[in-house]
């Protein structure tokens, strides 16, 4: 952890958060794709001390409001 931490926090590395189980965005209602994503940073900030700014969507499952779930978590990509 110490290793990726550093790799982190000098730019070598870039995380992606994604829904922490893996799930499939649009087999979930909003508020519960909201929660896992949440889960994620919180994990991302436990562990490594940030968060990721970038997001990946399990599978490319898409439906409408899976990139509003990323924004409103302040996901910049």
């Amino acid at each position: 952890i110490e290793k990726l931490k550093s790799a982190v926090n000098s730019g070598q590395c870039e995380v992606l958060g994604s829904p922490y189980p893996h799930t499939m965005l649009p087999n979930f209602n909003f508020r519960d794709g909201l929660k896992t994503l949440e889960f994620t940073l919180e994990s991302f900030q436990k562990v490594l001390g940030t968060v990721p700014v970038s997001g990946w969507n399990p599978e490319c499952g898409w439906r409408q409001d899976v990139p509003k779930m990323f924004e409103s978590l302040g996901f910049k990509t």
